[in-house]
């Protein structure tokens, strides 16, 4: 966009291109002593991902836009559709009362636009008018409505109408303004790390959320292509698991995973004996009584990470399942221009997001 640069220093943004170049024929996962984007997140207090396309690299720039400025932000829904057919497109999630702002955030081909429109369907109605934070000419939808009355708490979608076949893909986040929480993390399955990968959530409001059930679906970080489903972490106590109760959720996957680069999501939701459990093994004074959640909040994490060759836990590589890469990595000696186009997403949905960012929301 014209007057780019005048705007990034207004905002005092400073944008770090960081090119990488991989050794002749190798691959992240089995680079001997080198530093991934894992090691480098974890370092400096942030977080990796990895874009499969353009629409997933714009998700990924908005995503970590969003933890810059410290908004709040709760996933509520997450999902990537490689092509749309003519007609209407619905992703199902539902809404609580702990859900105050909903927004749903479409990424998709700019070439589509003239195709494409959105709604966002609550149990108040069906929203069609997009955010001034939108830009279509950029292929970012974003819809919003307050929720601090509750009058949109139950099931709702998120819809894409498309006049004619989209081959090309669409990505949907959905977000809530809450104090509601799902961070998933993953440690060890790296050369030099003596721990095995091990799968950690914590899932809280003003209190850790205990008595829920969370489930992880992992999948190739390249190819997209589901590899292991309905993976179930505990919080019991038991094995790698440090205490019952405490709100962290731990799931081992030792010998689950060759070497590779993968995505995981996991999806947390609440039973009618979930509670906000303020009594954990340190706090000190009067026991609180535990506050019931009420069934049926959701919340969705998405991590991406690599696993090293050789590694604790790690299963061998079995000829046809590595990794290819994937992100913004370079194989074979060739640069990816992948990294070019992730930067360009980020600065653009940094002033998209800019633009709104003072905005008062309401539907």
């Amino acid at each position: 966009p014209s007057g780019l640069g005048s705007t990034l220093r207004q905002e005092r943004i400073a944008v770090n291109p960081t090119g990488m170049l991989l050794p002749a024929g190798s691959r992240a996962s089995q680079v001997s002593g080198g530093v991934t984007l894992d090691d480098l997140a974890q370092a400096t207090g942030g977080r990796a991902g990895v874009a499969r396309n353009a629409e997933g690299a714009a998700k990924l720039a908005m995503r970590a836009i969003s933890e810059t400025t410290g908004e709040i932000f709760a996933l509520m829904a997450y999902v990537d559709h490689d092509s749309v057919a003519a007609g209407s497109k619905s992703d199902n999630f539902s809404v609580t009362s702990h859900d105050k702002v909903i927004s749903a955030h479409w990424y998709f081909d700019p070439a589509d636009k003239a195709r494409l429109s959105f709604q966002l369907v609550t149990p108040a109605g069906t929203f069609s008018t997009l955010s001034p934070s939108s830009d279509i000419n950029e292929g970012y939808a974003l819809i919003e409505v307050d929720n601090s009355d509750g009058r949109h708490n139950g099931a709702a979608r998120a819809v894409v109408l498309a006049s004619a076949s989209v081959a090309n893909p669409i990505g949907l986040d959905v977000q809530s303004e809450s104090a509601v929480e799902l961070v998933v993390d993953l440690e060890g399955g790296l050369l030099g790390d003596t721990r095995e990968p091990v799968l950690r959530a914590q899932f809280r409001g003003s209190a850790p959320i205990t008595k829920a059930q969370l489930l992880a679906t992992i999948t190739h970080a390249e190819t997209g292509a589901v590899l292991l489903k309905d993976l179930v972490l505990l919080d019991d106590g038991k094995g790698l698991d440090a205490r019952a109760d405490d709100g962290r959720y731990t799931l081992s996957l030792r010998e689950l995973l060759a070497a590779g680069d993968y995505t995981i999501t996991v999806r947390a939701v609440t039973t009618a004996e979930s509670v906000f459990q303020a009594n954990q093994i340190f706090a000190r004074g009067t026991p609180i009584e535990p506050q019931p959640v009420g069934a049926g909040l959701v919340r969705v994490d998405v991590t991406d990470t690599t696993l090293q060759e050789g590694s604790v836990g790690v299963k061998p590589t079995v000829t046809g399942v590595g990794d290819g890469g994937g992100g913004c990595t370079s194989v074979d000696g060739r640069r990816d221009a992948g990294l070019v186009l992730l930067m360009g997403l980020a600065v653009l949905g940094l002033l998209l997001r800019r633009r709104g960012i003072d905005e008062v929301r309401r539907d």
